[in-house]
């Protein structure tokens, strides 16, 4: 039976980080259930200027893509309205993921070995062996198990390691979808502008994008949606808000057949709160470290990793508190966790402007500022400020009232009486993060 120090279980954002900055003492094996690394992602690539920072350390981001965003658009609820600010820098970076993520399984150092085609099935644990933790894995339609020290979960939403290590595991989610379509955007500033799509048809929850990017050398746009997982993804809804985009105009296509797809889960319920034991620790989208609001969850996973890999080589050497001192350490460096708290804040209030059908209303508000919205987003990004600090400013107010007439109350004083309880639990976890 095959023994490692470390077996990390995904080979995303968060295993490839971890593995690549784990000290090369351990012998590690990184196991990914695709037959490729970088195979049929669930992100859009948008990275900020931290994620570049940060990979930039590894391989040469700038041959992976990396089309300059400065400017957002957003469209307000059935195309009404729209706002467009810009920064006079670049904040996003619009990227290939399946490339850097190959080109990351590339430079990893020799004691990582790494196992593509193969499916973690379970675990077992044993504190009085050597090697505590057994693993259950098949390839190529034979199980079998490996014994290690330690088990890093890094498979995302539905992850298999949080459920054999009785970790918390994710409940909320958007289901999205996105293709990458050969054309160009037709609108003033177009490259260099993400553009979002409020109040979709049939997608509550999140709505659409359009985000201009490259794919070996040719022009292409990344269109996709998401909504709230219960109504699932479906290509009908996404075909359906293309044309939309091109009956107005908006968009040019060469040809409907996407050059690459991209989908899956989103996590949305912010950071769970038990992720890791004495044998285990999970990182990225199994631990729920993704942008509740925004779905955000490259910069997250990179830090987990980075941070992750700190924590756990201490943890193998006698240090006790080193698991349990993750989250602050994260926190000290990047702000990652206050960050995701307000997120999570931010997507409860989000939610009951949908159920209260009052986006129009945060929408008015926004486009009385619109030249600031994207300074207060970059801010969101690096400085944890929330989309309160967005809305909230004296000529505002009497739409603001309204609307928060509606989120408290609405048609319903119950569900408003829930959608605070919900808020005070979010607001307590952001408080506890910052003070730790």
């Amino acid at each position: 039976m095959q023994k490692y120090d470390v077996v990390v279980v995904g080979a995303g954002f968060a295993g490839l980080t971890f593995a690549k900055t784990l000290p090369s003492q351990y012998s590690v094996l990184l196991l990914e259930s695709k037959r490729t690394v970088g195979e049929n992602m669930n992100t859009t690539g948008l990275c900020t200027r931290t994620s570049v920072e940060l990979l930039s350390r590894y391989i040469p981001l700038e041959d992976y893509g990396g089309n300059a965003i400065t400017g957002i658009s957003f469209t307000g609820p059935d195309f009404n309205g729209e706002i467009l600010s810009r920064l006079p820098f670049t904040w996003l970076y619009s990227t290939d993921p399946g490339k850097i993520l190959k080109s990351l399984a590339k430079v990893l150092p020799d004691n990582v070995g790494i196992r593509t085609g193969t499916a973690f099935l379970g675990c077992d644990f044993e504190p009085s062996r050597e090697f505590p933790v057994e693993i259950r894995v098949r390839s190529s339609g034979c199980v079998e198990r490996i014994q290690t020290r330690f088990i890093v979960g890094c498979d995302g939403v539905r992850s298999a390691v949080a459920r054999e290590s009785d970790l918390d595991q994710n409940r909320h989610y958007l289901a999205c979808g996105e293709g990458v379509y050969p054309g160009q955007l037709l609108l003033p500033g177009a490259e260099k502008t993400v553009y979002h799509f409020w109040g979709v048809d049939d997608c509550p929850g999140y709505g659409g994008w359009v985000v201009p990017n490259s794919h070996n050398g040719q022009r292409v746009l990344q269109i996709g949606i998401a909504n709230y997982h219960e109504y699932r993804y479906h290509d009908r809804r996404l075909k359906a808000f293309m044309n939309s985009l091109v009956e107005r105009g908006a968009i040019r296509l060469d040809s409907w057949e996407p050059v690459l797809r991209h989908g899956g889960l989103i996590p949305i319920g912010g950071p769970l709160r038990q992720t890791m034991n004495d044998h285990a620790l999970l990182l990225g989208d199994a631990a729920g470290m993704c942008g509740a609001l925004i779905g955000d969850g490259i910069k997250p996973a990179i830090i987990a990793g980075k941070i992750g890999s700190r924590a756990v080589d201490r943890h193998l050497h006698g240090d006790r508190s080193a698991l349990s001192n993750f989250r602050r350490d994260c926190n000290d460096e990047f702000g990652v966790f206050t960050y995701l708290y307000k997120q999570k804040v931010d997507r409860i209030l989000f939610d009951r402007l949908i159920e209260t059908n009052s986006l129009p209303l945060l929408f008015e508000v926004l486009s009385m500022r619109s030249e600031s919205v994207l300074p207060s987003m970059y801010h969101l990004h690096h400085q944890s400020r929330s989309l309160v600090n967005m809305t909230f400013f004296l000529k505002a107010t009497p739409t603001l009232l309204q609307m928060f007439w509606r989120l408290g109350v609405g048609e319903s004083v119950l569900k408003g009486k829930e959608f605070l309880q919900n808020l005070a639990g979010a607001g307590r976890e952001l408080m506890a993060a910052e003070e730790s």
